[in-house]
């Protein structure tokens, strides 16, 4: 077996994922798998209750030393505030994780071929542990502070997860296709200007969908970066823009196949560092959670955190 990993800590939130959060039974369930494969000497679990209480339970195993690998059960959301967390200790310090999905979306394992705890289990015994690298989200005019490891979303696609969140996530992700097809009657253009390395610019008076990844899936099915490396300290830049409805449908439906990027229209780079300007100003999903605003300064980090996948 390639990890060896002795006393893990199970962190999952009870109230995520709109009512499909994992339950007691799946966290029963998938410990008692892992015990059956005889993976660990102990496991140790926890509830959390907000993002601000995950963050400090980072901090608190940090401090304890008595764990040696997180696992963090749910969506890309659950993830992604684990990660905010560790960012807080010190990178020689920083644990592992070991993410099982049970979530919504899954945008990040997906990249992996992983779609069950068992596919993790099978990565856990032959795969090498990754570092990845990871987004920086600095607020320009407002208060925000986070990281990212799998995609940030403006526009349309933040539109689509304000209807996912709003209305629940009970039908998985098809919640997402019919969010696409429902957010459409707030379809509106942005004036964007994106600002990033040796002073190039792309400007548009009507962008509808920005996508800033990491990883290449984000809402489940749709590969809307292709090219995108975990680990190239890039974060790959998508944008639609100047379509009408009909034409931005026939982009969008091509993101689940990752035809997009040959579209009129979809305009696709890569950078290290950028600056996201919009008028009127465009609300941010950062990995599927919805807080936040632009204007933003993105910065990628290279070789973070260790993920076991």
């Amino acid at each position: 077996m390639i990890n060896n990993y002795k006393f893990p800590i199970i962190i999952y939130n009870p109230h995520a994922a709109s009512g499909i959060a994992p339950k007691k039974k799946t966290i029963e369930r998938y410990i008692e798998i892992l015990k059956k494969e005889n993976l660990f000497k102990k496991i140790d679990t926890y509830p959390s209750k907000s993002k601000g209480d995950t963050i400090n339970k980072i901090a608190e195993i940090h401090k304890d030393k008595k764990n040696d690998l997180i696992i963090s059960i749910g969506g890309d959301g659950s993830l992604s505030t684990i990660c905010n967390g560790l960012m807080k200790i010190p990178i020689e310090k920083r644990l592992p994780i070991f993410p099982l999905p049970t979530g919504t979306g899954n945008s990040l394992v997906r990249d992996f071929k992983i779609f069950s705890i068992n596919d993790s289990i099978k990565h856990y015994k032959t795969e090498e542990p990754k570092m990845f690298d990871i987004i920086h989200v600095k607020g320009l005019e407002e208060k925000l502070d986070w990281y990212c490891i799998n995609v940030l979303g403006m526009g349309f696609i933040s539109d689509i997860a304000n209807y996912v969140e709003t209305h629940g996530k009970t039908l998985g992700h098809f919640s997402y296709m019919l969010g696409t097809i429902l957010a459409l009657g707030n379809y509106k253009p942005y004036n964007i200007e994106i600002s990033y390395e040796n002073n190039k610019k792309f400007e548009s008076k009507a962008a509808y969908l920005l996508t800033f990844s990491n990883t290449k899936f984000t809402g489940g099915h749709i590969k809307i970066a292709p090219f995108a490396e975990y680990n190239d300290n890039l974060i790959d830049v998508v944008v639609l823009y100047e379509l009408n409805r009909l034409r931005f449908l026939k982009g969008f439906a091509k993101l689940f196949v990752s035809k997009h990027i040959y579209e009129k229209g979809c305009a696709y780079f890569k950078a290290n560092s950028l600056i996201v300007k919009s008028e009127p100003k465009m609300k941010l999903m950062l990995d599927g959670d919805l807080f936040g605003s632009t204007p933003v300064k993105l910065t990628i980090l290279p070789k973070q955190l260790k993920l076991v996948l």
